[in-house]
């Protein structure tokens, strides 16, 4: 399990930023398993800190398996593009 995560209104901070994210061109290019991997971070993310300043140890670990769940799920996306493009190559 991690060590810890950032400061919860970092965290708040760097969810935003997710969000303008996807609601760009990446959310148009995003398979399902991607979709619903950024929803699962969106939901962990966003909640509120379990000992009021910082998070609960259950909390982290949700965090980070989510941040991981995503970032594979971005990479097998990138991946597949990638094998797309080499296919259409003469």
């Amino acid at each position: 399990m991690p060590l810890g995560i950032n400061p919860p209104d970092e965290v708040q901070d760097i969810l935003k930023e997710l969000n303008r994210w996807a609601a760009g061109e990446a959310g148009l290019f995003m398979s399902l398993e991607a979709v619903e991997a950024y929803w699962n971070l969106r939901e962990v993310m966003g909640k509120r800190p379990g000992n009021g300043d910082s998070y609960l140890e259950q909390q982290i670990e949700n965090i980070w398996n989510a941040i991981i769940s995503f970032r594979s799920a971005i990479r097998r996306d990138i991946g597949v593009m990638h094998y797309a493009d080499k296919q259409k190559l003469p």
